[in-house]
């Protein structure tokens, strides 16, 4: 062999010029490192005793991407001693990663900072394997001593260091590292390495892919074993805050977390209905204290065995290590008392990142579900917006959408009609878009739109309540004109609650809720139910009839049980609540002198509390107004009687009734039949009905025949007998 050559000699060819400057590039850097990890094998090399030039030789082809001639030929004298040449190249490495302020420069130097010195060498190596091909080659020869390429170990990392690193540096057991490097490795199979020294150093895929895309990952799609449950949140800076307390104090809460004045395994909880905007204030919360969101499905846990839960909550981890992530986890259940105790283990599991996890939650988790993985939780309630709040709402997504109303008063209406959260609104607004034609030039089709508000808002009641259709407009229906005024100033009221409460400030002096309540009373068959179709029409609102024999129930408290589901389903579904017959329900409260008489005494007193609190319209429709006190009464925001009518209306109810299609006589004289007969509306409808039935079955018009006989079959319903005879009298009086 030539003439040995010094370790500084060897160093300078294969790094002529090195100073401390910082890498110019990512390239740069890497590189570097890859010649340092050449140097070493070279050195073990040299170490070695050879036996013949035959492993030397394939040893130099492997590293055919340097000047091998440079290392082996002459080779540098070196020994099992730490040399100090090295071991000050290794420092300046790991110092050229920073800029003069200190400030890491890329990925690896990133990584390579949060490490001890060791376990910096165990992710150099390990890099160097996963990159080129090369080093498994020359790995294998130094492990195995064969030509199978095979991974670094621990204990080659180890044997190798000792070129560069003091004896006590060098952490010869996994159980030596730090909790942060454990989880950059993909963990061994325990039946196939008794003894940590020999497991293989492969990063986790997450680790990989921040070591080669860095921190400016557009998605969290990194080969990691989260991918299928997991996804970064959209990055959100600016749009209108409805919460603005909530937000700030979840601001200064993260904030906090940053400078570590918070506990460990703290969890903060954002508790809001779907579509309250928890991902919305969570991710503007994050992009503000310069982070992003790992949105985390909970609920898929659940179908993965023990082994795959235990490599996701690993990723999980590395992410939000790596990336500086926070861990949002939605869809947890609401207990801990499920049968495996899953969201025990996830939270237990997850509540160690560096940052606290976020849960996302639409009622509220009960407080042991905290104390049972050992976290604190600190809970942030989303309110629900407030009128004035919903308007700028409408008016900011319309906006980011593209959309405008078709005047400045559209959404003062739409306020005062639908009570939306921002997720709602927003659904609202992306269906209308794209069902529009273009040339309506973003202008929103408010018909359309209050369509979209109604199929989002649904509520499904069970066989509680059926929802009813609202064929009939004001036109339809003939009333008193005091009847139809107090309608009309009811539909008004609806209308424009925003405008009074918020605008003109009456909200403020409201000791209740915004909603509406209105009775409805008069004889059967006046047209209750008709009038409540009207209001739900003109208003564009879906009405349901409250079934009460779904409701009332003999049992203490199933009553009140009963009513409370209504309510919760209806909260959100901007529905009119339509009481048929609530009388039952309704009924005058009664001096307490049974226990039946208090009980019947609460279930009124809790439906007028559920009444006033719901925000929406309740409608009540009764036969017997004296069956209510003056204190209900007073509570109610209309009562508006619906009257048998008098001889004028009925004479415009005959008038009404026919279709402009049926074949009614020309002699019938609806004036005449209005004087005959004292009938309600119902009645008049039924008997006009089935005139109609009679004259098509003998292929003739609807006369008096028909109406005489379709008149008796109606009024003997009612225990009225010979209704027919009295007509028929009536006519021949006329003539």
């Amino acid at each position: 062999m030539n003439e040995s050559i010094s370790i500084t000699e060897v160093i300078d060819r294969y790094f002529p010029g090195l100073t401390d400057a910082p890498y110019r590039s990512e390239k740069e850097q890497q590189d570097a490192w890859a010649a340092f990890v050449e140097l070493v094998i070279a050195f073990s090399f040299d170490a070695i005793d050879q036996s013949s030039d035959e492993s030397f030789n394939r040893t130099a082809s492997y590293m055919n991407e340097s000047p091998a001639e440079m290392l082996f030929a002459p080779r540098a004298k070196t020994a099992s001693a730490v040399s100090e040449e090295m071991k000050e190249l290794y420092d300046v490495l790991i110092v050229k990663g920073h800029d003069e302020d200190g400030h890491t420069l890329f990925p690896l130097s990133v990584l390579l900072l949060a490490l001890g010195s060791f376990e910096k060498w165990l992710v150099i190596l390990a890099f160097a394997a996963q990159e080129n091909a090369k080093y498994r080659r020359l790995f294998g020869l130094l492990q195995k001593g064969g030509a199978e390429p095979a991974e670094p170990s621990a204990r080659l990392a180890a044997d190798l260091a000792r070129f560069f690193m003091e004896e006590r540096e060098i952490l010869r057991s996994e159980a030596e590292w730090s909790h942060f490097t454990k989880q950059l490795f993909v963990p061994p199979d325990e039946d196939d390495y008794a003894l940590d020294s020999l497991r293989p150093l492969i990063l986790e895929p997450t680790a990989r892919t921040f070591l080669t895309q860095g921190s400016d990952v557009i998605d969290a799609k990194t080969g990691g074993a989260s991918d299928e449950v997991a996804s970064l949140l959209p990055i959100v800076t600016d749009g209108y805050i409805a919460q603005e307390k909530v937000y700030r104090e979840l601001v200064l809460t993260l904030m906090a977390c940053e400078r570590r004045d918070a506990p460990d395994a703290f969890a903060i909880e954002l508790c809001g209905a779907a579509g309250s905007g928890k991902k919305f204030l969570l991710s503007r919360a994050a992009y503000e204290c310069g982070r992003r969101v790992f949105a985390v499905d909970a609920g898929r846990f659940f179908t993965f065995s023990h082994s795959k839960r235990k490599a996701v909550y690993r990723d999980i981890r590395l992410k939000c290590m790596l990336f500086g992530y926070l861990i949002y986890l939605y869809h947890l259940p609401e207990s801990v008392e499920d049968e495996a105790g899953i969201a025990k283990e996830i939270l237990a599991s997850l509540s160690d990142a560096s940052l606290p996890g976020i849960l996302g939650a639409d009622h509220g988790l009960p407080p042991r579900v905290g104390a049972a993985a050992g976290i604190r939780i600190r809970k942030l309630d989303i309110p629900h917006p407030k009128a004035n709040e919903q308007r700028l709402l409408w008016q900011d997504l319309a906006e980011n959408a593209g959309l405008s109303f078709p005047s400045k008063d559209t959404t003062g209406e739409l306020v005062s009609k639908y009570t939306l959260n921002p997720g709602r609104i927003a659904d609202a607004l992306f269906a209308v878009k794209l069902m529009m034609p273009r040339e309506n030039d973003g202008v929103l089709d408010i018909p359309l739109l209050e369509e979209q508000i109604r199929r989002l808002s649904a509520a499904d009641f069970g066989d509680t309540a059926t929802k009813l259709s609202s064929p009939f407009t004001f036109d339809d229906l003939i009333v008193g004109a005091k009847s139809r005024r107090l309608l009309e100033l009811a539909v008004s009221r609806i209308r424009h609650t925003s405008t009074i409460n918020d605008t003109y400030g009456f909200g403020r002096k409201l000791p209740y809720g915004r909603g509406v309540a209105i009775v409805l009373y008069g004889p059967p068959g006046t047209g209750k139910t008709m009038a409540a179709q009207v209001i739900a029409k003109e208003l564009n609102l879906d009405i349901y009839r409250v079934d009460l024999s779904q409701i009332s129930s003999k049992y203490i408290g199933e009553t009140e049980k009963n009513l409370g589901t209504v309510f919760d389903a209806a909260k959100n579904s901007n529905a009119i609540l339509f009481f048929d017959e609530a009388d039952a329900l309704f009924s005058k409260r009664t001096n307490v002198s049974t226990s039946n008489d208090k009980h019947a005494n609460a279930e009124t007193a809790y439906l007028l509390q559920k009444v006033e609190e719901y925000e929406g319209v309740s409608i009540l429709a009764t036969n017997n107004m004296n069956n209510f006190d003056a204190a209900f009464k007073r509570r109610m925001t209309f009562l508006i009687p619906v009257e048998a009518p008098d001889e004028v209306t009925r004479k415009s109810l005959w008038e009404a009734v026919f279709p402009e299609g049926a074949p009614v006589d020309p002699m019938v004289d609806f004036a005449l039949l209005a004087r005959t007969f004292e009938l309600t509306g119902a009645q008049i409808k039924s008997i006009a009905i089935t005139s109609a039935y009679l004259a098509a079955d003998i292929g003739s018009p609807i006369g008096y025949e028909q109406l005489i006989e379709a008149a008796d079959m109606e009024c003997a319903k009612a225990g009225q007998l010979n209704a027919g005879d009295l007509l028929r009298s009536a006519i021949f009086s006329e003539i």
